[in-house]
């Protein structure tokens, strides 16, 4: 088990504390974390990449994986989503996340109104032309990736408008994606008020990666779907909120994975302190012996 951290979170904690970036760098190394999650767009610039990547290297960070806002709902051609894979190679970084596109308002609510049933969700899915765009491209992604040892997955992306946001449509886009992944963020499903642990019965021999998002009850309650299981979607650490990370984790461990584990809390107000506090989380107890 390694343990890392999105590169926005270590930028915010600059901001808020007003340290310099290779102090937090070495203070996030000193608390355990050994990667990066890190957004295709900050590498695109030469200078920004080189600028990163060589406080990284002498943080002894390395780049976990790399994640891409793509546009293959409308272009199933589009070079990003290859370019998101060839710069996580060019790395040494063995996967990419995409967020492939989004669904018009229209699309989104025929799309919500079928997504807890898998008939109507693989008939939806297989009609809908956004979609089926969608497919073909991450079925060029994935030949790409291959190529480069660098394996493509997709997340439950916390929006409605997302086409993977729910449990039925990322099983349905694996089983029509031979090689696809699946990023498990343990926060999302609350937004679309899904039980994460159904979900990973689903899809956990999909499993690549994990994002480890906790969420708390406190306001706002809600700018998601509301319901059973979304109880709020304050950004808090890991531990500290309702999702059932400690059942995660020990599924995670009992399936035998071996990747990273990736501390995710965007918006949070202390994220200095919050990085570290997620961490400890995860290195606690019987995860401990996980490293």
């Amino acid at each position: 088990m390694k343990i890392s951290v999105f590169y926005e979170h270590i930028e915010k904690a600059c901001e808020q504390t007003k340290k310099p970036l290779e102090e937090v760098l070495e203070h996030v190394k000193k608390s355990g974390i050994d990667g990066i999650e890190m957004d295709y767009d900050m590498l695109s610039s030469e200078d920004d990449e080189q600028s990163i990547l060589t406080s990284l290297k002498k943080a002894r960070l390395v780049i976990s994986s790399i994640y891409g806002f793509c546009h293959l709902d409308s272009d199933p051609e589009e070079q990003k989503c290859l370019d998101v894979i060839d710069q996580a190679a060019k790395n040494g970084c063995s996967r990419v996340l995409l967020v492939p596109g989004f669904f018009s308002e229209a699309d989104a609510k025929i799309f919500g109104e079928s997504a807890d049933d898998w008939e109507k969700t693989v008939a939806f899915m297989q009609s809908n032309q956004v979609v089926q765009n969608i497919m073909a491209g991450l079925r060029r992604a994935v030949a790409h990736a291959k190529e480069k040892n660098v394996i493509v997955t997709l997340e439950d992306f916390d929006s409605t408008l997302s086409p993977c946001s729910r449990i039925n449509a990322l099983k349905w886009f694996m089983e029509q994606v031979p090689g696809l992944c699946w990023t498990l963020d343990a926060g999302n499903f609350a937004y679309s008020s899904e039980n994460i642990l159904d979900a990973y019965e689903v899809l956990r021999t999909y499993t690549a990666h994990v994002h480890c998002k906790d969420r708390g009850t406190e306001n706002p309650t809600s700018n998601g779907i509301t319901g059973t299981y979304n109880k709020g979607l304050r950004p808090v650490s890991a531990g500290d909120g309702y999702i059932p990370l400690d059942s995660i984790l020990s599924y995670l461990k009992r399936d035998g994975y071996e990747g990273w584990l990736a501390v995710e809390q965007f918006g949070l107000e202390n994220q200095y302190d919050g990085i570290v506090r997620s961490a400890e989380y995860l290195m606690k107890g019987e995860f401990n012996t996980w490293r």
